[in-house]
């Protein structure tokens, strides 16, 4: 699928105090044949998945964009491509290439559009995008697309369409402008005499005469190439080939991505430039152009993915149009009115919401009161009581621990579902503050009280990061948007870290 790698680096090693794989020594399958693996990584920062399968990583190496890396280049959203076997508790990987898109300034975006142009390509972006801001000690903050501005530095994963457009699977707005553009597509308007081509929007022209190659270019043929930008033209330092599998690969082979060319007459489709043939596959859901499909099968001889099974797991992304989010306890819903009430915030809810647990489409009527869920918002979309649309909800075990059940009461659910009783543990809660109480030092996000301790950290991203308890505490905080990280008792969490964007 790619090219061999370095000697393989065990155990710890790979791992950052970001890292969110396993990395208790493995029990790598044995007389299991190796897979092809590609897709875009699912699931959280804490449970990372592929196709519906955790990853496991303590023994495998690792590249991002050609070069040496380590587990912290595999987030949510992020496209790879690997070699590995499938045990009982996932993938264990031995090869992963992590592969971004686009790297480079923001030229306009389009809220209404739900779309962004970097750097001379257009970006759909829905409600399955995931959108974070890299801040300078090495987190991810949670974004959403009005966060984004013209201007702003981005690196891009994504799928290209037919129309050399991307479907963005994950924004990352960078801290710093690294001065450079990197992009990975197709090549159009090659002129050898000229050593220029374009791409994408065709309003760039990419100058090579000075790079290094070795190859031959060919029209339409996929190509990273790196350089700097000065106006409409990019000077390319480096540039490469970049075949999306290796031709000489063949044997098992699983993946997950959008869809485009979809050729219903000819039983064929692409995902992450493998060719798809389905005439002969069991086909679970509607195969659309750029609906998210997991696919198993095997390559044959001629590079041509020959599919025995095909799960539909969105038909559609949905919205990419949001400009709040919250994560918390949902704390009412309404199947009458499809109206759901989260940390103390209602939204309103349709047939285009994207539901989702534990990476499975699901609808409202799957949630409970109770349920620890994430939350992305269109305020623009309010309905006539002034509610926000969501455009996305979801939620994933590790965030509904529970001690059982209580007596089933739902607040207005339809009562179906089982409610968890006094969650406690690790949580992260989200959304506007209110009982702000500067002499308690404490606050409420929705039903749940928010308490501090000599330790707790403190940051506003406007005031450059860390300040202490007396300044956070010196103003009054009502209605301001937050983030808190702390140990959940019932309705109370111990705040370890709070931000402020």
């Amino acid at each position: 699928m790619f090219k061999t790698f370095s000697t393989l680096i065990l155990g710890l090693l790979l791992f950052t105090a970001c890292s969110s794989v396993s990395t208790s020594n493995p029990k790598v399958p044995v007389g299991v044949n190796e897979l092809n693996l590609a897709g875009y990584v699912s699931g959280t920062s804490t449970n990372l998945t592929l196709n519906g399968q955790s990853l496991n990583l303590s023994s495998a190496s690792i590249q991002k964009d050609d070069s040496s890396s380590d587990a912290s280049a595999i987030q949510p959203g992020v496209e790879l491509s690997a070699k590995g076997k499938n045990g009982s508790d996932g993938y264990h990987l031995s090869e992963v290439s992590v592969n971004s898109r686009i790297k480079g300034v923001v030229d306009s975006v389009n809220f209404d559009a739900s779309s962004l142009e970097v750097v001379g390509v257009n970006v759909a972006v829905d409600a399955l995008t995931v959108i974070v801001k890299l801040e300078s000690d090495g987190s991810f903050s949670d974004l959403t697309l009005a966060d984004i501005n013209a201007g702003d530095y981005l690196e891009v994963h994504g799928a290209v369409q037919t129309d050399d457009s991307v479907i963005a699977t994950r924004l990352e707005v960078e801290t710093e402008d690294s001065g450079s553009v990197e992009l990975r597509m197709p090549i159009r308007n090659l002129d050898t005499s000229t050593q220029t081509f374009s791409y994408g929007l065709l309003n760039h022209v990419v100058d090579y005469s000075s790079a290094s190659f070795n190859g031959n270019l060919v029209e339409g043929s996929m190509l990273r190439f790196k350089g700097s930008l000065s106006g409409n033209i990019i000077t390319v330092s480096d540039m490469r080939s970049k075949p999306n599998h290796d031709e000489h690969d063949s044997g098992d082979t699983e993946l997950e991505g959008p869809v485009s060319a979809l050729d219903e007459t000819a039983k064929q489709f692409s995902v992450l430039g493998y060719t798809v043939d389905y005439s002969s596959a069991t086909v679970k859901g509607t195969l659309l152009e750029g609906a998210r499909v997991e696919i198993k099968g095997s390559l044959n001889d001629s590079g041509i993915m020959v599919a025995t099974k095909i799960e539909v797991k969105h038909e559609r992304g949905g919205s990419g149009r949001a400009d709040s989010r919250g994560k918390g306890p949902i704390e009412a819903i309404d199947l009458s009115t499809d109206i759901v009430t989260i940390a103390g915030s209602s939204y309103w809810t349709d047939a285009n919401t994207k539901f989702e647990k534990n990476d499975s489409h699901v609808s409202l009527a799957d949630f409970a009161v109770g349920d620890w869920v994430e939350i992305k918002a269109d305020s623009t979309r309010s309905n006539d009581q002034g509610l926000a649309y969501a455009t996305k909800m979801e939620s994933n075990s590790e965030d509904n621990v529970s001690d059982g059940p209580n007596d089933g009461s739902h607040d207005g659910n339809d009562g179906e579902h089982e409610q968890p009783s006094n969650p406690t543990g690790e949580r992260e809660l989200s959304g506007n503050i209110s009982n702000f109480d500067m002499t308690a030092q404490s606050f409420n996000i929705g039903s749940v009280l928010v308490m501090v301790t000599d330790a707790t950290e403190y940051k506003i991203y406007s005031q450059k990061g860390d300040v202490d308890a007396s300044t956070f505490w010196s103003e009054d905080r009502n209605d301001v948007m937050v983030k808190v990280e702390g140990n959940l008792d019932g309705d109370s969490l111990t705040a370890k870290e709070i931000k402020i964007r």
